[in-house]
């Protein structure tokens, strides 16, 4: 028991010599560190996969909160729901759902690029007012509208090739037509230029909706 007590005695202050670092003195403080954030910004049922990872079975809603990051030791699996993260300061997407049932929602940031995001995002996906220059890292499969306005695009590469739903490209300086979609099945709405007319968007793009021009 004398052994026993000792023992700890020394992983206790092997924790507490550096409490910086809690995560790494701790293998089991990981779960408890996601589990205080979680409970802090009131995120209920959900479950964590073997590598704690975060799997949440209702939509998030982090809009409005000042957030600049997601924490380093949090990391969102699947969403049954929506995952809404308007009206912060975020830079990168680090830490956001591989999936999500419902709608991703992340306009009014600072983001740059798309790293990180989901890969499948089963509703709508938007992310416009932000600061992004690059569709890098979008979702592959987005299964309705998609809103890209009142960003920095100057091009729409890595654009999905179909989309389901709605795009709205208004007040981009695109240059190109070069990697617009193939097909959009809802509308276009989009700021008229020399290089974005609705003749030209019909030559590039099959729409089934309508294609409205909004003045910038």
């Amino acid at each position: 028991m004398k052994i026993v007590k000792e023992k700890l005695y020394e992983d206790y202050m092997s924790f507490t010599k550096d409490d910086t670092d809690p995560i790494k003195d701790m293998k089991f403080g990981l779960r408890f560190f996601i589990q205080k954030w979680l409970e802090q910004m009131k995120v209920e049922d959900y479950k964590f996969t073997k590598r704690y990872s975060v799997n949440v079975y209702t939509s998030i809603l982090f809009n409005n909160m000042n957030l600049e990051e997601l924490p380093d030791y949090v990391k969102f699996n699947h969403i049954v729901g929506g995952f809404h993260i308007n009206k912060n300061n975020l830079t990168s997407l680090r830490g956001c759902p591989y999936s999500v049932t419902g709608s991703f929602m992340a306009s009014y940031n600072k983001l740059k690029d798309l790293k990180f995001g989901p890969y499948i995002v089963k509703e709508s996906y938007g992310v416009s007012s932000n600061e992004l220059e690059s569709l890098e890292g979008i979702a592959e499969i987005i299964g309705e509208d998609l809103y890209l306005n009142n960003n920095n695009f100057k091009t729409l590469k890595h654009i999905p090739s179909i989309i389901k739903g709605n795009l709205n490209i208004c007040h981009n300086p695109i240059e190109t037509l070069e990697y617009f979609p193939n097909e959009v099945k809802g509308n276009i709405l989009f700021s008229s230029s020399e290089v974005l007319t609705e003749e030209k968007i019909h030559e590039r793009c099959k729409v089934q909706g309508y294609i409205i021009s909004q003045e910038k």
